[in-house]
């Protein structure tokens, strides 16, 4: 019940935050007015993350998600989407989001993947005050190491080890239900893939999914495992 009304609700939640974009430019001279927009944006795209993740993992749970074989496709097409949907939210808080572009070819789960990245890089753009944020990928041996890098304000090493525990979060005041991290973790173990967290407190963050390379599936392509 809770995966339906969650699909229900996105299709006039994105309606909304449509809205908040053509109110912007009405509010330029008004820097009141525009603060709260922004903070609308900004809860819209965390409500919008939380209700994808339910849709996904329901689906899981159901056992649908597996109907489908793992697909083909770029690492750079998802770098794009992911730009186009978190750039504005760095930019309207005065950080960089900077994207490294890759060639690789990848065989996974495209949606659960995407939902992952989303959610580690919306955490690293709500705890980064100054800076910014690095998306980019690094080959280490058998391993394809996709990383969220940030120059947010850190993870003490105490709080490293439980970040990944539902509704665990590291200080009281901080917002959000601590969901996010457990859902990435979550998702990690269904694909078979690495999770972790370099954490520096008052320096930044970096967060990476490790993901095991098969065997070559054709020039220019790298075939990773998911699920199994």
């Amino acid at each position: 019940m809770l995966a339906m009304a969650a699909h229900d609700l996105l299709q006039p939640l994105h309606l909304m935050l449509r809205a908040v974009e053509e109110l912007e430019p009405c509010c330029s001279d008004r820097p009141h007015l525009r603060c709260w927009l922004d903070l609308a944006k900004e809860q819209g795209a965390r409500l919008a993350t939380g209700l994808r993740n339910l849709m996904l993992t329901n689906e899981r749970r159901l056992g649908a998600a597996r109907t489908a074989p793992p697909t083909p496709f770029s690492l750079a097409s998802m770098f794009d989407e992911l730009e186009a949907d978190w750039a504005p939210f760095a930019v309207a808080n005065g950080l960089r989001f900077s994207v490294v572009r890759t060639s690789a070819m990848i065989i996974s789960d495209r949606s659960l993947l995407r939902a992952v990245l989303g959610n580690l890089i919306g955490n690293a753009i709500k705890f980064t005050a100054t800076g910014g944020i690095v998306l980019g990928v690094r080959r280490r041996g058998h391993v394809i190491r996709i990383d969220v890098v940030d120059t947010g304000c850190g993870i003490d090493a105490d709080d490293q080890q439980r970040i990944f525990d539902p509704f665990y979060q590291s200080e009281p005041d901080r917002r959000g239900a601590g969901l996010g991290l457990a859902f990435v973790r979550s998702a990690c173990r269904e694909l078979d893939y690495g999770v972790e967290c370099r954490s520096v407190a008052g320096v930044g963050s970096r967060f990476s999914i490790c993901v095991p390379i098969l065997p070559l599936a054709g020039p220019g392509m790298i075939r990773i495992a998911a699920g199994g």
